[in-house]
């Protein structure tokens, strides 16, 4: 997740929204990022509920519901949220999922 979260920062690193929402290349990329990052909270969810449940500030749920709306959005995605979300929320979002694989590293869980 971590990956994907810089590859995202890496894509819209000195872009403006108007220039990322004209730029379908970009588009694409962050796109694909945000659908890894979905589906790796999916995985969570399935295959470790007890990390999902102890660490509910990391929304897996609505990850996972966000990674399905861009997979099959197709053509009605909505750029100015993947814009917002991206700038917004993935900030955060990578210090919480890198506080989380520190703490599976001390318990010897990775």
């Amino acid at each position: 997740m971590i990956e994907a979260i810089d590859r995202i920062a890496s894509y819209m690193s000195g872009l403006t929204s108007e220039v990322f929402r004209r730029t379908a290349l970009v588009q694409n990329d962050v796109v694909r990022n945000f659908e890894i990052i979905g589906e790796a909270a999916r995985n969570i969810e399935g295959e470790a509920p007890e990390v999902a449940a102890t660490h509910s500030e990391i929304l897996c749920s609505v990850m996972a519901a966000m990674r399905n709306r861009l997979a099959h959005g197709y053509f009605n995605v909505d750029f100015a949220s993947v814009w917002v979300t991206a700038c917004d929320e993935l900030p955060p979002l990578r210090s919480q999922i890198e506080g989380l694989h520190n703490e599976l590293l001390r318990q010897d869980l990775l």
